[in-house]
């Protein structure tokens, strides 16, 4: 079982270089919305010279526009790994739609058993109907609105992730119906299964951000709470799991924090920048001369 660190950090926090983070269930809280204090916080922390690298379910748009507002440039990995967006350029810098046999398959099943679809793009959203699906997206995704579209007119290139709603009373048979067909599917809500090009997660986009910053993953920690975060939490030096996530990503973590709708992501950058600033390693820009 991981470590409890809700009031404390680490020994070892001095070795951290660089900072990820997943979102919903992470750093925003069950409304969906990311607090002030949350994004102060990562604004103190980049301050300090900590890379902050975004890694999210989310689109690309709405994953850029959280490192925008905490002021710093960087890497948004957004639809699970599926496109890369850095701060500073205007174009991603890769993307990995769904082939044509996955994504069919994943339509024909979701239609036979009539389940909500919605297919996220580089730049916008598509719900096959306006439900649950559909008002959840609006919400999570910086006020980004879905359009309502038949899933297969979504140009091949830009289908980027497949998620599917599947209601507590259908997820009895639908669920494991799912992992059976599409053994890469991921949970990352209790609500909600996600589907990318296999081979495809956010260990690809983290793992190139972290190349490109040249820090080794060893000198990484990061934060996440569901399915989609078990490819790359236990590929860095301090995987944390959220108090809300699911077992089997506290498995896999060496730290545990409290609830993301209590806003511990935020407690815990804020212990950590001071740290920083207190133990002299940089001094925040704002007091730089």
């Amino acid at each position: 079982m991981p470590t409890w660190i809700d009031d404390s950090l680490p020994d070892n926090i001095a070795d951290f270089r660089a900072a990820v983070f997943d979102v919903d269930g992470t750093l925003a809280r069950d409304d969906s919305q990311i607090s002030d204090r949350t994004i102060a916080a990562l604004t103190r922390l980049a301050d300090t010279g900590v890379d902050i690298i975004i890694a999210t379910g989310r689109t690309a748009p709405a994953a850029v526009s959280i490192l925008h507002e905490v002021g710093a440039s960087g890497y948004a990995i957004a639809c699970n790994g599926a496109i890369t967006v850095h701060t500073d350029r205007d174009e991603a810098v890769s993307t990995m739609p769904i082939r044509d046999a996955v994504f069919d398959a994943a339509v024909d099943y979701c239609r036979s058993v009539d389940v909500q679809v919605a297919i996220f793009t580089p730049t916008a959203l598509y719900c096959d109907r306006k439900a649950e699906a559909w008002h959840f997206l609006h919400g999570s995704n910086e006020g980004m609105i879905p359009h309502v579209a038949d899933p297969t007119t979504v140009p091949p290139r830009d289908r980027l992730k497949f998620m599917i709603y599947v209601s507590h009373e259908q997820d009895e048979t639908v669920g494991p119906e799912l992992r059976t067909r599409f053994p890469e599917v991921m949970k990352t809500l209790p609500e909600y299964y996600e589907i990318n090009e296999p081979g495809v997660d956010k260990w690809v986009g983290v793992k190139a951000a972290l190349e490109d910053l040249r820090i080794d993953p060893g000198e990484a920690l990061g934060m996440g709470d569901s399915e989609n975060d078990l490819s790359w939490l236990p590929r860095i030096g301090m995987p944390i799991a959220m108090g809300n996530a699911f077992d089997s990503v506290v498995a896999e973590c060496s730290y545990q924090i409290g609830s993301s709708e209590d806003d511990r992501a935020a407690a815990f950058i804020e212990r950590w920048a001071e740290f920083r600033i207190s133990s002299g390693l940089i001094e925040p820009i704002d007091n730089i001369a």
